[in-house]
């Protein structure tokens, strides 16, 4: 390549090259095809600039990837290497697995529904409209909810407990949290009709009271996900669109003798109930 003594010339810049353009000697252009500038060594028309009869290399550019002529992107957007690699471009930067994360707390207190038989689905502790950002996404719900006991020993109350996400309009549902459980049922038919038999607690056993203030505990169910019914596989996204209207809901059953947000015979300083659900991308 040529020196040039910068000092010693004067140059005219005339922006991208256009191969109908005549250009005189030192006008300076730049070349998108590989992002260097060059100088003209002498008058030229339809000479490309990597035509060294014709133009010397001014500035080293980045090797093609950027070009000056670029236009302003829209509000939000980035720069990015293109689809082909070999350019730069405006877009949106993908957000990454986590699309969107909610959380609510609940302060009702309640007797728990007898939900062990009949025809009751339990106690609507959530319902929670939102619309999801992507699609076809999976879910991940963190779920703690305050049990109050009875006192009569440890066979008192059991805990059942469903979550899931259906179209808010219709109520199809779209993603089931938790286990999918085919039989051994503690639960009646229409509790576990709500998810298809898909629960995230379904027992009698593992809380204990002795007094009717103070018997209580947290149960918590920190990331789960679901959609699928064979263990020790992984869950299935749901089947949606970006921006459809859904709802998350959280019934919880007993079988009597068990009490939400509060305890049998106390109202004040207990706990409270919340969940956290976060919408990540379908491809695990």
């Amino acid at each position: 390549m040529a020196t040039i003594n910068i000092g010693s010339l004067t140059f005219t810049h005339k922006g991208d090259y256009a191969s109908g353009t005549t250009y005189a000697k030192n006008d300076v252009i730049y070349y998108s095809t590989n992002g260097n500038a060059y100088i003209a060594k002498q008058a030229t028309t339809g000479n490309a600039p990597t035509s060294t009869a014709h133009w010397d290399v001014f500035a080293q550019g980045s090797g093609g990837i950027w070009n000056g002529a670029l236009s302003l992107g829209s509000a939000g957007q980035s720069v990015k290497v293109n689809s082909a690699g070999n350019a730069l471009e405006f877009g949106t930067i993908d957000s990454g697995k986590i699309k969107k994360t909610h959380w609510q707390w609940d302060n009702q207190q309640a007797t728990i529904p007898q939900t062990s038989s009949g025809s009751g689905t339990g106690l609507d502790i959530f319902n929670y409209d939102f619309q999801t950002v992507s699609a076809n996404p999976h879910f991940i719900l963190d779920l703690s909810i305050f049990v109050g006991r009875d006192n009569n020993g440890n066979d008192q109350g059991d805990t059942y407990v469903a979550a899931w996400i259906h179209d808010t309009s219709g109520g199809t549902i779209r993603y089931p949290f938790g286990f999918y459980k085919s039989s051994g049922f503690r639960c009646n038919s229409n509790f576990r009709a709500l998810t298809g038999n898909y629960l995230l607690e379904d027992t009698d056993a593992g809380q204990y009271s002795n007094t009717a203030d103070w018997g209580g505990m947290r149960w918590s169910w920190p990331g789960v996900m679901g959609n699928q019914q064979s263990a020790d596989t992984n869950p299935t996204a749901a089947t949606i669109a970006a921006g459809s209207n859904v709802t998350l809901s959280i019934h919880i059953g007993g079988s009597d003798d068990t009490y939400y947000n509060r305890t049998k015979n106390q109202t004040n300083s207990t706990s409270r109930s919340w969940f956290k659900l976060t919408e990540i991308s379908g491809t695990l």
